[in-house]
């Protein structure tokens, strides 16, 4: 069964047909769609006239010039009263128009060039390398293939987006990364060295980032993957949401919230809890004038959380200090 082409397609085809540019494997297509299509075979018929009539004028013009140059067309013979101007003039208005045509066919065949062949389907993710110099930084764009890996050098980094999975890879210098995972699909990620921070939108679609002793399952969400293969260590680190880790090959899955770490070096897994915010300590409380120094240890002692402490050991305390039975020493 012959596939079915959309009109516009024709429309570029007839243009190439014109220009004798038409693959030969193409032509049942366009025939077909042209027996279906009363409007584009009108188009065609209208490109071979205006041809034709562009054809005998160009050639009536390319025989004056060749009796020109063979001499047997003389100077004198050429009729240059005002009378013949106007046929010079459409002559050179047919010319003008020609040339036009010229521009409209390359146009329309460089504009089907760039939709016939358009970036493949599976170059489906972008990356983008920023290298900082000492005067500016240096942005390479580019598009990744499944399978690829990613190596971006030291001193650099790279941002690599996956616009089908809502993904959005940050990707450290001197590390290196494939995508997809081998075996996986395109919401997979493999960590082969280094450290990246990866950012996923809550689509439903999820993602899963792994390395050689680690497999991280995510959605929508913002956490840090850190590779070290030398020593055989992985680590993630969860900013933001919730994820879920697990070892390969080994069942069951932990759940990391934010602020949670894990670790995993060799065989063994460590778990770090989120980090408990820390306390300010409570001011220094400095003692009134009229207060006696025996006076604010006490105080000291009763207002320090309940927490026993004693005074300093200071030159005027030293004939009170006591002992912890309250016997005076």
């Amino acid at each position: 069964m012959t596939p079915h082409i959309s009109c516009d397609t024709a429309r570029r085809w007839i243009a190439l047909a014109v220009d004798e540019e038409l693959p030969p494997e193409r032509e049942p297509q366009l025939e077909s769609h042209l027996d279906a299509c009363p409007r584009c075979r009108q188009e065609r018929v209208e490109a071979f006239a205006r041809l034709g009539t562009i054809g005998v004028g160009v050639q009536e013009v390319t025989d004056e010039i060749d009796d020109l140059l063979e001499g047997q067309l003389g100077v004198e013979q050429l009729d240059l009263e005002p009378e013949v101007r106007p046929v010079s003039e459409s002559r050179k208005y047919l010319l003008l128009a020609f040339a036009a045509m010229i521009l409209v066919f390359l146009n329309l065949y460089l504009n089907f060039k760039w939709n016939e062949d358009p970036t493949p389907p599976d170059a489906i993710a972008q990356l983008e390398v920023l290298t900082e110099g000492v005067d500016d930084v240096s942005v390479v764009r580019s598009r990744v293939r499944p399978g690829e890996t990613i190596s971006v050098a030291r001193g650099s980094h790279a941002r690599l987006e996956v616009p089908l999975v809502g993904a959005v890879i940050e990707i450290s210098g001197a590390s290196e990364v494939q995508w997809p995972s081998p075996g996986g699909s395109v919401s997979t990620l493999k960590l082969l060295e280094g450290s990246i921070t990866c950012n996923i939108e809550p689509r439903g679609l999820g993602f899963e980032v792994r390395t050689a002793n680690l497999e991280v399952r995510v959605t929508g969400t913002r956490f840090v993957v850190h590779r070290v293969q030398r020593e055989r260590r992985s680590e993630i680190q969860v900013e933001s949401g919730v994820v879920l880790v697990s070892r390969p090959g080994i069942g069951g899955e932990i759940e990391v919230k934010a602020g949670e770490r894990v670790e995993v070096v060799g065989k063994g897994m460590l778990f770090h809890p989120a980090p408990k915010p820390r306390t300010t300590p409570p001011a220094t409380r400095l003692v009134p004038p009229e207060i006696s120094p025996e006076r604010s240890g006490e105080e000291h002692q009763e207002g320090n959380s309940g927490r026993r402490s004693r005074p300093l050991d200071l030159p005027g305390n030293r004939g009170s200090r006591s002992d912890d039975d309250g016997e005076d020493g």
